[in-house]
């Protein structure tokens, strides 16, 4: 986190020496906004215990369990997700920000998606 103050006054700092303003918010006045995503997978005896061919969507049962715990509370996550008053105004329908409590496949209105998943 430390790399991404120090890029943000480097480039505030710059950029208003030349006349700009640098504008990283999540949500301005107009548009969809920008966000951060993280990808994440779950690990057992090291080896990747997240994906399974076999089942529905390729997706194991413990990384199912995973996600149902990750959604039942992402109520009270989405505030550590998104802990300004920016942040929040972006989780609204149509703007690919997780307005729902559901998982999807390439579904980027889904706050949890799995990607790439093909039958192939």
């Amino acid at each position: 986190m430390d790399q991404y103050y120090i890029a943000v006054t480097i480039l505030t700092k710059y950029f208003s020496k030349i006349g700009y303003i640098v504008n990283l918010l999540p949500k301005p006045n107009d548009g969809v906004g920008t966000g951060a995503h993280a990808h994440l997978s779950i690990w057992q005896d090291g080896k990747s215990a997240t994906g399974d061919a076999s089942k529905p969507y390729g997706i194991s049962d413990a990384f199912s369990s995973f996600l149902a715990g990750v959604l039942k509370y992402y109520p009270a996550i989405v505030h550590f997700l998104a802990p300004s008053f920016n942040s929040t105004r972006r989780i609204i329908p149509g703007y690919f920000a997780g307005r729902y409590t559901i998982w999807g496949v390439d579904n980027k209105e889904a706050p949890v998606r799995v990607v790439g998943y093909s039958k192939a």
